[in-house]
């Protein structure tokens, strides 16, 4: 099961870097519009947990999607890795926040304000590919499963992924499917 995930995973890798600079902006944009409109749908939504891009991984630009939230006055959280556990921590983001890349190309805020992920009502998620069930492949550490395993159930998990959802992918028995996923030209519900 592994290794087909893992084949999986360097078929996104190199369909994603074989994107040019444009495409990717113009992708990340689609996505942020739909973005606004998952907002419109969840009013009641006010506190939302984003990844920031690595550049080099050519990640979806979620600097957009920052704006749009701080235009609606929403609570904005991040997460960094500790070094000492390799735990996700949450770490809250205010208008001021400025950014320098981790070790491992993150960016995270140049002063950190830890904070309890309690609050936390939407997950902003990073991936490199998603099925038709919400099951997702991301670079292979787990970091988002286990940050998914200490929030509460109804914390909804939404992936941004450039390309639309493949039929299967291989499931594992820590592996926590997503709740949706926006994509340049979708929204996509994996609610049962």
């Amino acid at each position: 099961m592994t290794t087909e995930k893992s084949v999986i995973r360097a078929y996104f890798k190199e369909r994603r870097n074989q994107l040019s600079g444009g495409e990717l902006q113009e992708a990340s944009q689609k996505i942020a519009a739909l973005v606004k409109e998952f907002c419109d749908c969840h009013i009641g939504m006010n506190h939302f947990h984003i990844f920031f891009p690595i550049k080099r991984l050519q990640e979806i630009d979620t600097y957009l999607i920052r704006a749009i939230l701080e235009s609606r006055n929403k609570a904005i959280y991040t997460s960094r890795i500790n070094p000492i556990s390799t735990e996700m921590e949450t770490v809250l983001i205010e208008k001021q926040t400025e950014f320098e890349p981790d070790r491992y190309g993150i960016p995270v805020p140049k002063i950190l304000k830890l904070v309890s992920s309690k609050s936390i009502q939407v997950v902003f998620t990073p991936l490199l590919a998603v099925d038709t069930l919400g099951n997702r492949i991301g670079y292979g550490k787990g970091h988002y499963d286990r940050f998914f395993e200490k929030l509460d159930h109804k914390v909804l998990k939404v992936g941004l992924s450039i390309f639309e959802p493949i039929k299967m992918i291989p499931k594992e028995s820590f592996d926590i499917p997503l709740d949706y996923c926006i994509t340049p030209e979708n929204t996509f519900s994996f609610s049962k």
